[in-house]
């Protein structure tokens, strides 16, 4: 048997269901007359859905014939001289289907274009799409009015079916990385099988926490820096060294006065600068003189007026000598601060002239001079020019569930909590 390979395109609108063909076949299909050919027998012009019913029946009378739906393959089923895949599920946007004869050395690829405008009459659901290793997925059979005797879930598209449940809901185990493209084969209670592909894959990338170390002390951490080898961490009182070669060699820095602290940083001598939320006030400690309080440096007046602090959450450091910038997340005031390097103030700014609008409940900050803030579930940039006192700003992205951000090798790092991951944004 002569197969001829022909590309049809089939586009599902509300208005139409328009088939272009090729060659002298222009239905598409097996060149073998009229015996040999595809029909696409649903859905019926004019009717739109999220996901498209399809039901694929090719005429032939080899003795089998393989189909694989945007890369997954399906089982058929043999009826006489047709072969037939019963009520497919299409994903939103475009769908390839190849038909593979038997032979293998030839095969008939069709290309289903379908579009998103209605509920989807039946749909696999899945609450995460991308994680680590030895992710859980929690997975749902939607579908509108029919009734379900059985689910034959094949989680990674390997045509295997390991799961058969009763249930709609589901868990899907996944480990190993890679990417995987879950299915269902639903059967209803009059003994109709639908096949249901998910609309999206999901992606089992490498976990960035290599391994876990665990440091005596570090309870109620409260921020973390990177300084000249080693990291320190906040907690109470007191700020945790860390050697990053050997993370057992740790050292505990006493911090004097504190009371509350949220967030610190380094200047370019090692200065500790301290924003100490509770006492409403930014400390200095020197590296020079064994981190003893700084008593020249004084930004320590509680208030809502120019140079005054409300609960000050993070604090960063630009420039040298009596070149030194000091930004202070003023919290309780949703504003920037700017101080000079003995504390005294030099101008504020808090994004009410950008488009994203005034800062709201900031939780920390990065950088210096281009500020980058976790505020209230976005993470914004802002920067002021203390030249023309004007202040500019843009949004980064937006998070429900937003944690401290910082920077990484791989770019901002930003905390998502809902969903338990970070991610690595390229800024």
């Amino acid at each position: 048997m002569n197969i001829k390979k022909c590309y049809s395109t089939v586009f599902i609108s509300l208005a139409s269901l328009l088939i272009i063909g090729c060659g002298d076949n222009a239905g598409g299909g097996f060149d073998e007359g009229t015996s040999s050919k595809i029909k696409l027998l649903s859905p019926q012009s004019k009717t739109t859905v999220d996901y498209s019913y399809v039901t694929l029946e090719i005429q032939d009378n080899v003795a089998d014939v393989k189909a694989k739906v945007n890369g997954v393959e399906y089982i058929g089923v043999k009826n006489n001289s047709s072969f037939f895949i019963y009520n497919l599920v299409l994903k939103k946007g475009k769908n390839t289907v190849e038909l593979i004869a038997d032979n293998g050395s030839e095969k008939l690829t069709v290309e289903l274009d379908s579009e998103a405008k209605g509920f989807a009459p039946i749909a696999l659901e899945l609450d995460k799409i991308e994680g680590y290793d030895s992710l859980e997925v929690n997975a749902e059979v939607k579908n509108n009015g029919l009734t379900i005797s059985n689910y034959l879930i094949d989680k990674d598209g390997d045509k295997i079916m390991e799961t058969n449940s009763s249930s709609a809901t589901f868990k899907l185990s996944y480990s190993g990385l890679g990417t995987y493209s879950p299915k269902v084969l639903v059967r209803t209670s009059d003994n109709v099988l639908y096949a249901v592909l998910s609309s999206d894959a999901v992606n089992i990338i490498e976990n960035p926490l290599k391994t876990t170390t665990t440091v005596t002390g570090a309870s109620d951490v409260q921020d973390l820096e990177e300084y000249a080898g080693h990291i320190y961490a906040l907690t109470g009182s007191s700020l945790i060294k860390i050697s990053e070669t050997n993370s057992s060699q740790t050292e505990i820095i006493n911090l004097s006065g504190l009371s509350g602290a949220k967030g610190f940083t380094f200047d370019s001598d090692g200065n500790i600068f301290v924003a100490d939320t509770g006492n409403n006030k930014v400390v200095k400690y020197l590296a020079s003189n064994n981190y003893s309080l700084d008593s020249s440096f004084r930004a320590d007046t509680s208030g809502s007026g120019k140079g005054e602090l409300n609960s000050p959450v993070d604090v960063t450091v630009s420039g040298v000598g009596n070149s030194i910038r000091v930004f202070v997340l003023d919290a309780g005031n949703n504003r920037i601060q700017i101080f000079n390097q003995v504390g005294a103030y030099l101008a504020d700014f808090d994004g009410s002239t950008t488009a994203e609008g005034k800062l709201n409940n900031p939780l920390n900050m990065i950088g210096g001079g281009n500020m980058i803030i976790s505020d209230n579930g976005m993470v914004r940039e802002l920067s002021y020019d203390e030249i023309s006192k004007t202040e500019s700003g843009r949004k980064i992205l937006t998070l429900a569930s937003l944690g401290k951000v910082t920077y990484s090798s791989d770019g901002l790092l930003v905390p998502d909590n809902t969903n338990k991951q970070f991610i690595f944004f390229d800024i």
